[in-house]
């Protein structure tokens, strides 16, 4: 009996390390839920706010954009007025130069 026992004994002793270990680990496993959910909720909020943040920002680009494309616009708007008036000024000076010409030549 005595050369049974030692393997049993063994046998024993190393399925009661593993179940010790098995119900430390469950032992542990609620709060780590725990804590994971509390993580979870907390990077789920860091990340809300930061959203906000980011939609605030780009709302202020797009506005600053849409201004930026009026004055764009207007200048635009200004800059062709003043090339239509220079031609006009200039075809009006072309033709009292070509008067001027005609008026010399007789």
């Amino acid at each position: 009996m005595s050369t049974q026992s030692a393997p049993i004994a063994e046998h024993s002793s190393a399925l009661f390390e593993k179940t010790t270990k098995i119900l430390d680990i469950l032992s542990t496993t609620p709060s780590a839920i725990t804590e994971l959910r509390s993580n979870i909720t907390m990077q789920a909020e860091e990340q809300t706010k930061q959203r906000g943040i980011l939609d605030r920002s780009l709302a202020a680009v797009a506005a600053h954009l849409n201004a930026l494309t009026i004055r764009v616009a207007n200048g635009s708007a200004m800059v062709r007025h003043e090339i239509t008036f220079m031609k006009r000024a200039s075809n009006t000076m072309f033709s009292v130069l070509q008067n001027l010409k005609k008026l010399f030549a007789l």
